[in-house]
């Protein structure tokens, strides 16, 4: 039996639509939702990354980034809808704010105290290192095995857990 290109491409379209049709529920009903704000010395953190990382088999990595409010909303690894929080249980929590660091001869260049030669030979004489990140919150948040901070996810709808860091 041979088949048109239309009709094959129909079937591939067709098979596609059903796939899809089958996961259109991206969430997880033993999910439970977690939000909550993030404090540095009392002020809300804009743009740092808050990860909840299970203490036993039951959990499910989750994580979530601050708004300018410092309020987050996890969504589990893995999960293609946003704010789907994680399973009940005790995690881990470590909260990240990074910053590149500046390119002081792009800086020059851009504020037109050089010229794109003087850029050029800067660049060529002293090359730039490899970008690293710059932590802006204590370094004791940032690490997954000695972050002081945990939490619990308990089997309620709505759980709201508040960071505040020093």
């Amino acid at each position: 039996m041979r088949y048109s290109q239309k009709s094959l491409i129909f079937l591939v379209i067709f098979i596609t639509g059903i796939i899809s049709g089958c996961q259109a529920d991206k969430t997880n009903p033993e999910f439970r939702n977690v939000t909550g704000t993030v404090f540095f010395n009392g002020s809300p953190v804009e743009g740092s990354r808050v990860t909840f990382f299970p203490l036993d088999d039951s959990g499910v990595s989750a994580s979530g980034f601050t708004d300018a409010q410092g309020k987050y909303s996890l969504t589990a690894v893995n999960s293609l809808v946003g704010g789907t929080g994680t399973k009940p249980g005790q995690y881990r929590v470590t909260i990240k704010k990074t910053e590149k660091p500046i390119d002081k001869n792009r800086e020059d260049l851009e504020a037109g105290r050089i010229t794109n030669e003087e850029y050029v030979k800067r660049q060529y004489s002293k090359p730039p290192t490899p970008e690293k990140t710059k932590n802006l919150l204590p370094e004791k948040y940032a690490n997954q095995t000695k972050s002081p901070l945990n939490a619990v996810v308990e089997n309620k709808n709505e759980n709201v857990i508040n960071f505040q860091l020093d």
